[in-house]
């Protein structure tokens, strides 16, 4: 399971990722999130992304202006 925080507009939002694929279609998410930032289309503060297997840490991402 992962799941994404995305900081827009001082409001943060939460979304989780989990079944077959979940890994490839949150790192959809996160690029096209970054992608949005850097287009400066939202007002994107922050994204942090934490996935878990089992009891250990799977991956962590976090992207910050």
């Amino acid at each position: 399971m992962y799941k994404m925080v995305i900081n827009i507009g001082g409001e943060p939002r939460i979304f989780l990722f989990r079944g077959p694929h979940c890994r490839k279609k949150m790192l959809e998410w996160y690029r096209h999130y970054l992608d949005k930032a850097a287009e400066s289309v939202e007002d994107i503060k922050s994204i942090r992304v934490r996935g878990t297997a089992g009891d250990k840490a799977d991956l962590m991402l976090e992207w910050a202006p």
